[in-house]
């Protein structure tokens, strides 16, 4: 899994309700979470606590316990470092990669949430860098982005208005990100056969599902 979006997990009046409750006075500097090569590149704004922040986490572990796709695609066990973070205009978050432990949590998976509308502030791309590719991000509001935690990212700066966005790090049941992919794979076509008639899918879902545990009990950590 390089990365996968998933639109609209938050509703509009949920948002407007997050975006509400924002307390302008509860901002730090992202410096204050920055490692000693990320001081030299991260120039945001971020909030650690407060109604919005708590808001949006309650919205996102509802997203996060429920859905099925999210769970063939990350195998959650554990999160950490929830936190809103801004951008206004001049800021940005040069290439960098996250910190491997955060809040006591491996990260293997980290993901953004896009909390306003992407046509209200220009620049402010997410970059994901794959190997000698890079792909930008920039989604509506109310999705969200997962994207292995080991690749380089950044994000461009903010050349006019404000890039409001969550974020936060998944500590995944699978470890190895090239088994997680298969096991991914797996539990996906998995899903996607429980919803087929039975004569057709009957024997194929048990292979299938067996080979999938078969897998998940060896490299389930």
């Amino acid at each position: 899994m390089t990365m996968i979006c998933i639109n609209n997990i938050i509703n509009s009046a949920d948002l407007a309700s997050i975006i509400s409750l924002i307390d302008e006075n509860n901002n730090q500097s992202g410096l204050l979470t920055a490692g000693k090569l990320s001081k030299k590149v991260k120039n945001n704004l971020q909030q650690f606590s407060g109604d919005a922040l708590a808001y949006t986490q309650e919205k996102l572990m509802h997203f996060f316990k429920h859905s099925d796709i999210f769970s063939c695609y990350t195998f959650p066990k554990s999160y950490s470092g929830f936190r809103l973070v801004r951008y206004q205009k001049g800021m940005f978050y040069g290439k960098h990669t996250d910190n491997v432990i955060i809040d006591t949590i491996r990260t293997d998976l980290s993901f953004t949430l896009f909390l306003n509308d992407a046509n209200s502030y220009e620049g402010g791309y997410l970059r994901i860098y794959n190997h000698d590719n890079a792909q930008d991000i920039k989604l509506d509001a109310g999705s969200l982005v997962i994207y292995p935690t080991k690749y380089y990212h950044e994000v461009t700066p903010v050349t006019q208005g404000e890039r409001l966005v969550a974020v936060g790090w998944i500590q995944s049941y699978i470890q190895n990100p090239e088994m997680r992919e298969i096991l991914s794979d797996l539990a996906i076509a998995r899903y996607q056969l429980a919803n087929q008639p039975e004569s057709v899918s009957s024997e194929i879902y048990k292979k299938l599902s067996l080979s999938f545990d078969r897998l998940y009990r060896l490299y389930c950590v």
